[in-house]
């Protein structure tokens, strides 16, 4: 006599699920990345563009420089704004001296090799922030960092009114700038892309079902 033998599982039945992220949280990743790009843009304009920390001499008149960066250098004519807001009106005027780069004389010397600088015209370049603006007049490289001196004469202009700044890899610095923003975008436009897609393939599998 035979005995069938029969095992009951009890078990309980397993719904699979998954997590899914919502749609709109890859909008919300883009604005966050683009509001912290932005404000590590601004800080970085600020950093770099902080006028008042570039160095800088008087014409005529001398300065020794510590150059901490090997590389290229610009040597810029500073000059004021003077800016008139009126309602909805705003006069400016730029307190400058026309061909400025034929009426002084610039030599940058090497504190340590006594050698002089070649400097190169350079008249294309401009900065302007807040109520001061500067105009390019040399380019010169060093191969390292060192002490150097920046040695100004003239005859035609008045004396001790002329500021010229000298300012390390202008482009270069420029250029970071607008990378910075543009991986910012590009990450940002990225993000949003991919949300409205998953949104839209959402509401495609909703519609087929």
């Amino acid at each position: 006599m035979g005995k069938n033998l029969q095992i009951n599982t009890f078990g309980y039945s397993k719904k699979e699920t998954s997590m899914k992220i919502p749609w709109y949280i890859g909008i919300i990743v883009a604005i966050i990345v683009l509001i912290v790009g932005i404000l590590i843009t601004a800080f970085n304009v600020n950093y770099l563009f902080k006028t008042e920390n570039f160095p800088y001499v008087f014409v005529p008149g001398e300065n020794d420089l510590e150059l901490e960066q090997p590389g290229e250098y610009t040597i810029f004519y500073e000059y004021e704004i003077d800016q008139l807001d009126i309602g909805i009106f705003e006069m400016k005027r730029t307190l400058k001296y026309n061909h400025v780069i034929d009426q002084i004389k610039v030599s940058v010397i090497d504190l340590e090799t006594r050698n002089e600088m070649l400097l190169t015209p350079q008249q294309s370049l401009t900065y302007s922030m807040n109520d001061v603006e500067a105009s390019s007049l040399y380019d010169f490289t060093i191969e390292s960092s060192g002490s150097f001196r920046i040695n100004t004469d003239t005859e035609s202009l008045p004396h001790d009114v002329i500021k010229l700044t000298v300012v390390h890899d202008f482009l270069g610095s420029i250029i970071s700038v607008f990378v910075s923003m543009g991986i910012t975008i590009l990450v940002s436009t990225l993000l949003v892309t991919i949300s409205i897609f998953i949104r839209f393939r959402s509401k495609r599998r909703r519609v087929n079902r």
